[in-house]
């Protein structure tokens, strides 16, 4: 147990918040957050923001709906908005990047449901109440809508409950004697078409949990073999001998049947590392995951050694090992494990097997004709494994749909950042192949969406099929913002109809079809003035048709396109939708009436920018004004700008707009829209782009930010509602980053706050974000985009908050640690924030309601009330950058916009997407 006392007990202040002012004169009335000395301040407790927030913060949020697959009923699933600080302060363990609760043996829990509601489609009651009470799972409909299972969270573990929702009057039963486990893997899943349920349990003779040792039974010892094996900088890993341990305890399951009508539960073999399972259609078999040791030190739990195995489902048995992977670490940034992947059960078949396997041993960087292949292995599994398909770039997603053999696949080439979706038939891929869709995974205006699903008898998931034609819905994004669609597509000619699109002013989304016609659909419709919910909508009898994108598109339309194992086509025979409009379907009536959660703010003004940099790169921002406001007046008013920076190839898909500006203002947590109640304008989702090769684009990356900023500030200004001497700059994690960069090298802002950002890139040597290189390959690159290097030119007052338990990969809370540190040897005006038992994003009620305390009293001082620090006032323009970079450096500052007064041009390959990864 001493491990779960040094979680409770490693941080034994309430919080702590360190203040540096050195910068500023004259004293600060004790009632306010700063100590007037510049001395490191111990405040008694959590602070409260205005009181419009406080009442914001405390509204009820609007009821999650799920659907049954038969389309008759569904639930909604009420949570608590913000728990306590309570919820989140109970001991937990960290165990191979897992958060381990260890009195109820689950997954740390970071939301807290109380409520689960029935009701039929279309309703004709109220909502029936199943379950009211604290520790609720999200519940889970059986394939064919009858029941629905959920667990519960109780003093003595997590339940299992199981209810017949078409019984007169439904009531939830509990299966006695189990005790279920989330760690590692999902608490339980329906099979055999739903008659049965199986479950992760805790083994009944487990034990106690294990104690630790009183002292060291030996040093820890890790060892490399001279391969290459990158790992990001994880957090939570095992550190010691007593950590495996404790991982096994917990990891370690149960696999069992669970009778949904007599509650019988039936062991499936022995106890065992699984993190997953899944039964074949007729439920003879099941493939599971296993980990086994030795342990890694230096990666998750996901990328320990493991088996993959077909087992018999009622003996436990092992058929056959179908993977043996001794060690999945990558060698390469754009790497995958070496090994089978993607198990899949084929819908249409008893016990048939499809996996994936790599030929490039997994490293997108070598050389290689063919990346993957897809193999298939039958019943009773003692066969030779066959090869169905070899795939030239790596086979990303393999999906079965309603019509036997029929599959859709993508392939992704993550360095190019491109995907390719072709359609197939097992029996013969390589002359049935054509391919779809052709583009860049971040091209927003040819995004055709994602296939509709359904579930089979048996709970496998698959795409939806009317004859020869299938569903797509997608975001619609457009220069005018995103306009959700629902399309049509028949795979025998190519031809595509527009069901359904969102109207203009409007945001509505296809949620699913709700008849075996697919006449009639459920929506969720919102706009600026509406809160989100959710409608019944006949489609029209005129399908609207959607003409294909060219000449040369439409005549590929005329035939398939043939593959042969030397050669590809690449030529889509589906083409791209045109930005109409039309009708939106017949409404039917409405499922949900939530209501407005702040109808006193709801009249704010929002409105799309469109803009240029400086090097002719096209922009856009979402302007949201305060009520009341009236352009006309001539006042200019201080301006919060809140902006994540992402990575694109080329200028075209870079400048694309995205997001829409007719969602519903919902002022949510700590957003910065929150503001909006002070008087404040906001910049939501300001375009912060970095263009270029994935290999080079950071290389420019401080130049090509500050020609982000310095268009966002333009644009702003010009309109004459912004302030230039009274803009706030802030972001959340790389957003942190972003911050943090452009108080060190622009002055265009008054102030910056950070929220869980990494100020530091050596602390992160293998990579970062979209960054592929290591710092050994690109030292001068990482230290010219850590603002660490850059502290002593950080002039204006910045704030650093931080979770004290960030779970993220890279922003652990060292790193804002060190940065205020630097700051305030620099001489800065900067302020720390560090929030007990939070992870990189603040889920508690008191730590958001704090943060926004911090963050308003900060952007009053600093932006509403204060004064920018003019440039001739500011920075020195040294480039803290190693010796062994000082020729990189130079040319760096030659090119430097803080330095030149020029915009940056972009290094550009418009061969190349992108693929987002976020920090999470």
């Amino acid at each position: 147990m001493r491990q779960v006392f040094r979680a409770v007990f490693q941080f034994r202040y309430s919080f702590i918040v360190l203040s540096l002012c050195a910068s500023l004169a004259g004293g600060i009335s004790p009632a306010t957050l700063w100590a007037d000395d510049g001395e490191a301040v111990s405040p008694s407790g959590y602070k409260l923001p205005p009181k419009e927030m406080v009442e914001i913060i405390d509204a009820p949020l609007p009821s999650q709906l799920l659907l049954s697959p038969n389309h008759q009923k569904f639930v909604l699933i009420d949570r608590t908005p913000w728990p306590s600080i309570e919820f989140f302060a109970r001991p937990f363990l960290k165990l191979a990047s897992l958060r381990v609760d260890p009195e109820l043996s689950v997954q740390r829990r970071t939301a807290e449901y109380f409520r689960i509601s029935l009701s039929s489609l279309p309703p004709k009651t109220e909502p029936v109440v199943l379950v009211e009470q604290k520790g609720l799972s999200t519940p889970i409909w059986s394939p064919a809508g009858d029941r629905l299972a959920y667990t519960v969270d109780t003093t003595g573990g997590m339940e299992l409950w199981v209810v017949d929702v078409n019984a007169p009057q439904p009531v939830p039963r509990q299966v006695p004697g189990v005790l279920l486990t989330d760690i590692a893997g999902s608490p339980f899943r329906w099979i055999n078409n739903g008659k049965e349920l199986l479950v992760r349990q805790i083994p009944p003779a487990r034990g106690a949990m294990p104690v630790e040792p009183t002292q060291p039974t030996g040093p820890i010892v890790q060892s490399t073999s001279g391969q290459k094996t990158k790992a990001r900088t994880y957090q939570d890993l095992l550190k010691t001998p007593y950590d495996e341990t404790l991982f096994d305890y917990f990891a370690t399951v149960q696999l069992a049947r669970v009778d949904a009508s007599t509650l019988e539960i039936i062991p499936v073999g022995q106890p065992g590392l699984y993190t997953s399972a899944s039964v074949s259609p007729d439920g003879s078999a099941m493939v599971v995951t296993k980990l086994k040791r030795p342990f890694s030190y230096r990666v998750p739990y996901s990328q320990f050694p493991r088996t993959v195995e077909v087992v018999d489902l009622k003996t436990g048995a092992t058929l056959r090992t179908l993977s043996d992977i001794k060690s999945p670490q990558f060698s390469s940034s754009y790497g995958v494990s070496a090994g089978g992947r993607m198990f899949e059960w084929d819908p249409h078949h008893p016990a048939k097997l499809y996996w994936v396997e790599t030929l490039d041993g997994g490293n997108a960087e070598a050389k290689s004709k063919f990346r993957d292949r897809l193999v298939t292995l039958s019943t009773p599994f003692s066969g030779p494994i066959a090869e169905v398909l070899q795939t030239a770039e790596r086979l990303n997603d393999l999906d079965f749909t309603t019509t036997p053999d029929e599959v859709l696949i993508t392939e992704v080439n993550t360095i190019r950042r491109w995907k390719t979706t072709a359609v197939l038939n097992l029996a013969d891929p390589i002359a049935s192949r054509r391919v779809l869709f052709n583009l860049s995974t971040s091209d927003a205006y040819a995004d055709p969406g994602k296939p509709v699903r359904t579930r089979t008898v048996d709970g496998q998931s698959v795409i939806l099929k009317q004859g020869t034609t299938f569903f797509m819905e997608g975001t619609g994004s457009s220069p005018e913002g995103d306009y959700p669609f629902l399309d049509q597509i028949d795979l025998a000619t190519g031809q595509r109809s527009r069901l359904f699109r969102s109207q203009r002013g409007t945001y509505e989304t296809f949620v699913a079809f709700t008849d075996e016609t697919q006449r009639t659909i459920l929506t969720q419709f919102q706009s600026p003035t509406t809160p989100p919910n959710y409608l019944l909508k006949q489609l029209p009898l005129r399908r609207e048709e959607v003409e294909t994108a060219g000449e040369a598109a439409a005549v590929s339309a005329l035939a398939p396109v043939k593959f042969d194992t030397g050669g590809r086509s690449l030529d889509p025979i589906v083409g791209a939708a045109k930005p109409e409009f039309p009708v939106g379907g017949e409404l039917l009536g409405a499922v949900t009436k939530f209501n407005d959660p702040h109808p006193q703010f709801t009249s704010c003004s929002k409105e799309l920018l469109t803009y240029q940099r400086g090097d002719g790169v096209p922009l856009s921002a979402t302007l949201y004004l305060p009520p009341g406001y009236d352009r006309t007046s001539g006042k200019k008013l201080p301006v919060i700008m809140y902006a994540y920076p992402r990575e694109y190839s080329d200028v075209q898909t870079a400048g694309q707009v995205r997001g829409s500006p007719h969602k519903f203002t919902r002022l949510w947590g700590a957003s910065p829209l929150m503001f909006l109640t002070q008087g404040y304008a906001i910049m939501m989702d300001t375009a912060m782009p970095i263009i270029g090769s994935p290999r080079k684009m950071n290389d420019t990356y401080v130049e090509q930010l500050v020609a982000d900023a310095e268009a966002a500030v333009k644009v702003v200004t010009d309109l004459g509602v912004g302030d230039p001497d009274r803009i706030l700059v802030t972001g959340h994690s790389y957003g942190a980053f972003m911050t943090a960069n452009l108080l060190a090298h622009t002055d265009l802002f008054a102030t910056g706050i950070a929220c869980s950002g990494a100020y530091n890139r050596t602390l992160t040597p293998f990579g970062f974000q979209n960054e592929p290189r290591t710092f050994w390959e690109a030292p001068t690159v990482y230290a010219r985009m850590s603002p660490f290097f850059h502290a002593n030119r950080v002039r204006e007052p910045i704030m650093l908050i931080h979770g004290q338990e960030d779970q993220n990969s890279g922003t652990f809370p060292m790193q804002s640690e060190r940065f205020y540190e630097a700051l305030a040897a620099n001489g800065a005006t900067a302020r720390l924030v560090l929030l007990p038992h939070e992870g990189h994003g603040y889920l508690s009620r008191e730590s958001i309601l704090h943060q926004l305390a911090e963050m308003t009293a900060w952007a009053d001082r600093y932006a509403k009330n204060g004064k920018r620090i003019k440039p001739s006032e500011n920075k020195s323009p040294g480039n803290n950058v190693p010796a062994n970079g000082d020729a990189a450096a130079a040319s760096a500052k030659a090119s430097d916009p803080v330095s030149t007064g020029k915009a940056p041009t972009a290094d550009r390959d418009a061969t190349e997407g992108v693929v987002d990864e976020i920090e999470p």
